[in-house]
């Protein structure tokens, strides 16, 4: 007797322009879909798009729906479809877990410039690396049971807080808004360089956002070619994920046994140069 197939555990809607049957626009579509979300998520994942249901009925209303079911919404803006961004929109006043995609040479609409987009080449070398980065940024959102900020939901918090009467909870929201900003703009110095190492908090969301930007800009990590991915808190430790001489390659930053709860930015961006080095060493050999 076979063994029953399961069903999958997770639902993700892909939005993307679609595109006539036949036409180049179609073709990249499936592309997408078939050859970068579904290798990059895997097994137990159902995987949509717009024109994969048959189910009679409204359209808007079928899509919408899927949206709200969504565990999980790829979002590719190449080409600033209407369509797409409208369900892009729908997606950040739902607060769903949303990743943006784009291919290179994608300029974003205003509206959406300030978000974070995965850039890929729809070759095979760009459609691999796009796999990898999907994986990434889905592992990173797993793990940290994180749901993506964006502009609306930012606003309806904020709006949240006000309601809610507490004057100090507000205040506290923008300073810690504003300083994540300031820290954010010290590395576009004269010098280039970052401003000066600032101890990273594991509990601490903000603090890491703000030092993974530092890590991205870093001029020293320019020119040695490393591109961060993310950065995971692992209780006490760190998970640095870097591209590393054209790999993947994820670096534990430990705490020190004195102050259990804190790791330098220096520490971070030591390791990933040590790693660096001792990778283009090993190639040398």
């Amino acid at each position: 007797m076979s063994a029953v197939e399961q069903p999958p555990d997770k639902f993700c809607f892909v939005i993307c322009p679609i595109g006539d049957e036949g036409s180049a626009i179609r073709r990249k579509s499936d592309g997408f879909k078939d050859e970068i979300v579904k290798p990059a998520l895997g097994d137990g994942w159902r995987i949509e798009r717009a024109n994969d249901s048959n189910e009679p009925g409204l359209i808007t209303w079928q899509i919408l729906t899927k949206i709200k079911d969504a565990d999980l919404c790829v979002v590719d803006i190449t080409g600033h479809n209407p369509n797409v961004i409208y369900e892009l929109a729908v997606c950040h006043a739902a607060a769903k877990r949303c990743i943006v995609m784009m291919e290179y040479g994608t300029t974003p609409t205003f509206d959406v410039k300030d978000m974070r987009a995965i850039p890929y080449y729809h070759d095979l070398a760009g459609r691999m690396d796009a796999v990898g980065r999907l994986k990434e940024a889905w592992r990173f959102l797993e793990s940290n049971g994180f749901t993506t900020s964006n502009p609306i939901s930012g606003v309806l918090d904020f709006e949240r807080l006000k309601s809610s009467g507490t004057e100090s909870a507000v205040m506290t929201a923008i300073l810690e808004a504003l300083s994540t900003r300031v820290s954010a703009l010290e590395v576009q110095t004269a010098s280039g360089a970052v401003s000066s190492p600032e101890t990273v908090l594991l509990h601490d969301a903000g603090k890491l956002r703000v030092v993974r930007h530092w890590l991205q800009e870093d001029p020293t990590l320019q020119d040695r070619s490393i591109r961060l991915i993310t950065i995971e808190r692992r209780a006490t430790k760190l998970v640095v994920w870097a591209n590393l001489n054209g790999g993947t390659v994820g670096i534990r930053v430990a705490s020190s046994l004195a102050e259990p709860d804190r790791v330098t930015f220096q520490h971070v961006h030591d390791a990933l140069i040590a790693r660096d080095t001792a990778l283009k060493g090993a190639l040398a050999v």
